[in-house]
């Protein structure tokens, strides 16, 4: 875990070795999706796509250009710790996904671009027409939206016990 030897939380028990930590519900929401998208490897390969499309593009201010120009928005990175820009990462490539596929077949048949960016944009376009691929995009943009929308209300100053309650509770039976 970050700061594990030199954050807050070691300098203060080593002050205090009787001190207890608890986790915000915040921080503690982030860490069980952090773990639950690092154990399957389908989720890692699809998480590592995500991340990949971001490269690609962000390497090559020719390509971003293109990129902009097809797409509303740009790609985003992905993030292993902030699942607000994981979401992000994902809705681009959920709500831009038949965009995203053509430009990446243009790029993979242009003649004018280099054999190392027509095969990159290759193998992208396998990956995210993949089965796998194709099924996590949807599933996971449904549920990132709603842990976006938990951490929010999460981190509210106004935000009470009983109301944080109830929206973990809402998160799980969705």
């Amino acid at each position: 875990m970050l700061g594990s030897i030199s954050g807050v939380q070691t300098r203060l028990l080593e002050k205090n070795p009787k001190a207890v930590f608890i986790n915000c519900d915040n921080h503690s929401l982030n860490l069980a999706g952090a773990h639950a998208a690092s154990v399957d490897p389908t989720l890692v390969t699809f998480f590592g796509t995500i991340q990949e499309v971001y490269v690609f593009f962000s390497i090559s201010t020719t390509r971003w250009k293109k990129m902009s120009e097809k797409l509303e928005l740009t790609v985003k990175k992905e993030s292993d710790t902030r699942w607000s820009a994981r979401e992000a990462a994902v809705r681009v490539i959920a709500n831009f996904y038949d965009e995203l596929i053509e430009l990446l077949q243009y790029l993979n048949e242009d003649e004018n671009e280099s054999a190392d960016t027509r095969a990159k944009a290759g193998n992208l376009l396998k990956s995210l027409l993949s089965f796998d691929f194709v099924c996590f995009i949807n599933v996971w943009s449904e549920i990132l939206h709603k842990i976006n929308i938990a951490q929010k209300r999460l981190q509210s100053p106004y935000m009470n016990l009983r109301e944080a309650t109830a929206d973990l509770d809402a998160l799980k039976q969705d």
